[in-house]
């Protein structure tokens, strides 16, 4: 007997020390779980999963991608193109022309004359076409602006959401590991105890089955783990293989606002997109470059004059020297179809722009209730989630000691407890994504610094 109540009290400060692990894992999500039991199996997963370099961190995985992204490249050579256009706009569009005539001439006694002519011409634009096709050429090269300027953010934004999802497995990853060591550990420990006559079968059976679920979880996070680095390496421009390992933690930014931070009312949110979404400024932009064409097509109907000088010489006569001046009779078109078109161009630019800022004003709604939900949702955890678990751990201790509670409710509240510290991830996680969105709806955020944009 004294035997057996030796190994019943060493079991049972095995338990209390998983116990405690189990509590520390909730209490302080940000710490490296060392405290874990190490086993073969885990340093054979390590040796499996390729190596990584160095940690990354977001301004990094951000420098990165402004160098590589070729949606990036792509948007900056269309900005180029109408860039061009706007400079070719500000160039006058008519070249001097010259003219010569040289003709052969034989009398009729057989005898040979050649005169001949030089003359140069230049058209003239008498309704303002070059300073109108300016206008709209330059409100084309900002609309282009604004375009690649949305581009960035939105590449930007993918790059941040890539990050955050590796950040996520990155931890689910460490609590697999945890609760798979753990369960290991328990395992071990129930055997102990049906060895010593404390235990049943059923408890062996539970732990094993306990052990099988852990593993098979750990597995799947090492997989998800890996596609999430994948991904993110994807969107850096790095090579997949490579698989970064991120740094940072997904509580920094929770962690530093008080807690009656409040997120930005709605309003304020709409009036910063209607102000700054680079793709609205673009359809502003693409509206005045369509009514400017629209007087382009108007100054089209007034024909161009054309001047010019000549001199010429006929063989046995006087040179001569004089002017011409020429213009088109508009009698018959002065580019109807032309003006009704680009007035119809322009009314559906118009409605474009309408119809976007309807959809903006839209994801802007959208992705401010799932901030402010998904923010109430992670201060809820952090505040009654964390609390109760480390409470409920501190009560089940006391059950244990007084013989109340069985292997059974150990094993329960283990995965109480680690489920609690997976939700509390997901949701620091959640609320991240959901701010990534909230700051792409509105626009204002600059996710490249300005050296990082100057491609």
């Amino acid at each position: 007997m004294p035997q057996r109540s030796t190994i019943v009290n060493n079991n049972s400060r095995t338990t209390w020390a998983l116990l405690a692990l189990c509590a520390g894992l909730i209490v302080t999500p940000g710490r490296v779980l060392s405290d874990a039991p190490r086993t073969h199996d885990r340093a054979s997963r390590e040796d499996r999963v390729p190596p990584s370099a160095e940690p990354l961190t977001l301004r990094r995985a951000l420098a990165l991608a402004a160098q590589h992204s070729p949606v990036l490249d792509a948007a900056g050579a269309r900005l180029g193109q109408a860039a061009a256009r706007a400079r070719a706009a500000r160039r006058y569009p008519h070249n001097p022309e010259l003219e010569t005539e040289v003709a052969s001439r034989r009398g009729d006694d057989g005898s040979r004359a050649v005169d001949f002519e030089v003359g140069v011409a230049q058209r003239v634009s008498l309704a303002g076409q070059r300073r109108r096709t300016r206008r709209a050429a330059e409100a084309f090269a900002d609309a282009a602006r604004g375009r690649r300027d949305r581009v960035t953010q939105e590449v930007g934004a993918a790059v941040e959401l890539a990050f955050v999802d590796a950040l996520r497995a990155r931890d689910l990853l460490a609590v697999a590991d945890a609760d798979a060591a753990l369960g290991r550990a328990l395992y071990v420990a129930t055997e102990r105890r049906l060895s010593a006559g404390a235990g049943t079968e059923l408890d062996l059976a539970v732990a094993a089955a306990e052990v099988g679920r852990v593993e098979r979880a750990l597995a799947e996070a090492e997989s998800a783990s890996i596609a999430a680095r994948a991904t993110l390496a994807e969107r850096v421009g790095m090579p997949p293989a490579a698989l970064p390992e991120p740094a940072g933690s997904l509580a920094d930014d929770l962690a530093s606002e008080s807690e009656d931070a409040a997120v930005p009312a709605l309003e304020v949110c709409l009036r910063g997109a209607a102000e700054h979404r680079p793709d609205l400024l673009a359809w502003d932009a693409h509206r005045r470059a369509e009514a400017a064409r629209v007087a382009v097509e108007r100054a089209a109907a007034v024909p161009d004059l054309v001047v010019g000088a000549f001199a010429g010489r006929e063989e046995g006569t006087d040179t001569l020297v004089g002017g011409r001046v020429s213009i088109a009779l508009p009698l018959f078109t002065r580019n109807q179809g032309g003006v009704a078109a680009q007035r119809a161009a322009a009314r559906e630019a118009a409605a474009n722009r309408d119809a976007a800022a309807l959809a903006v004003a839209r994801e802007v709604v959208a992705a401010h209730g799932a901030y402010e939900a998904a923010t109430r949702a992670a201060r809820a955890l952090e505040r009654r989630v964390v609390a109760s678990a480390e409470q409920s751990a501190s009560l089940l201790r006391k059950a244990f000691e007084a013989g109340r509670a069985s292997w059974v409710d150990v094993l329960v509240m283990r995965r109480t407890l680690f489920e609690a510290r997976r939700a509390l991830i997901e949701s620091r996680a959640a609320r991240r994504r959901a701010r990534v969105r909230l700051d792409l709806a509105i626009g204002e955020r600059a996710f490249f610094s300005h050296a990082e944009r100057s491609r």
